[in-house]
């Protein structure tokens, strides 16, 4: 007969043990991301543009070979968003949505990433306004940070794609 009690133990204890994640800042805000999300940080390189696309879809990057959608988290949540202002860096970031048209795609950043180590405690959602893309603001460590719903966003990059 199984423990229930053992059982909801084990399962606390996982809960309770610190994750990895990176701070990402943007221009108004940072996103709180697990660092297995990130692929790569890498330079600001003009996109190629594709046009009938919504504005935060600002346009392809080559990265490592592959043609890979560049886009503007802030846009994308419905923030706003000046695309003539060049961004400093790029971060890559693996598909999480298992999407084979979407493994990768890159998001305009404003600095460089850092990470922190989040236990159950430390991420204290707070009541903001989301965005379109948004799943919960955090205060963490004297920061807030927007935890992205990053399969919403991959599905409204898609749809981008497609026209």
């Amino acid at each position: 007969m199984a423990d229930p009690a053992g059982e909801q133990k084990e399962m606390s204890e996982k809960t309770e043990e610190a994750i990895s994640g990176l701070m990402i800042p943007l221009r108004e805000a940072q996103l709180l991301v697990p660092n297995v999300t990130v692929a790569e940080l890498v330079g600001y390189e003009p996109p190629q543009q594709v046009e009938d696309r919504p504005e935060w879809y600002l346009g392809h990057i080559i990265w490592r070979d592959q043609n890979i959608p560049l886009v503007s988290f802030e846009g994308a949540n419905g923030d706003p968003f000046d695309p003539s202002q060049p961004s400093q860096r790029t971060v890559v970031l693996n598909g999480v949505s298992g999407q084979e048209a979407l493994p990768f795609y890159a998001v305009v950043v404003e600095g460089i990433p850092h990470a922190v180590r989040v236990g159950p405690e430390e991420a204290v959602p707070q009541d903001r306004e989301l965005g379109a893309c948004g799943a919960v603001m955090v205060h963490l460590s004297g920061e807030e940070a927007l935890i992205p719903d990053l399969v919403k966003l991959e599905t409204m990059i898609l749809a981008a794609r497609q026209g």
